[in-house]
């Protein structure tokens, strides 16, 4: 009787199947607007996490979420801890949002200390300050929850 030959891929097989459902999994986290407000994208806003790594109190660093009009926004991913995210809308007067020099700072670590980390609010943007809100969240990183940052 002949027994079909099964190729050398078989046995990547489950690994193939894991990798699927992984990608499918991050794939259903919802977007940055979902957790921080529909107009997040439309405004002159800025969104940062202030605990990062390990949530308050312990972290030292700030990630920008968001960096104002035409920046990428970034849905929460706390690895640890309870984090504190920052959403702060200005007015048009906060000339660093307007000139787009800010837009490829989201993404990334905080590294030029351009964000307050008491307030989350954009350094020389004080007085343009029209709304503040803070969100707490925490693990897992593929499905934050909410979590009591105080």
């Amino acid at each position: 009787q002949h027994v079909p030959r099964m190729g050398p891929l078989v046995g990547l097989l489950p690994l193939l199947l894991i990798t699927v459902n992984v990608d499918a999994t991050l794939s259903d986290k919802p977007p940055c607007t979902f957790y921080f407000g529909q107009d997040v994208n439309k405004s002159y806003t800025t969104v940062v996490d202030v605990d990062v790594p390990n949530g308050f109190p312990t972290a030292n660093l700030t990630f920008i979420h968001h960096s104002g009009p035409g920046s990428k926004c970034l849905s929460p991913a706390p690895p640890k801890g309870c984090h504190r995210y920052y959403r702060v809308d200005y007015t048009e007067d906060c000339k660093p949002l307007g000139d787009g020099s800010l837009m490829n700072l989201a993404g990334s670590i905080d590294s030029q200390g351009v964000f307050d980390r008491a307030s989350g609010v954009l350094k020389g943007c004080e007085a343009s300050v029209k709304n503040f809100q803070k969100y707490c969240f925490g693990p897992p990183t593929d499905s934050p929850e909410q979590c009591a940052c105080e």
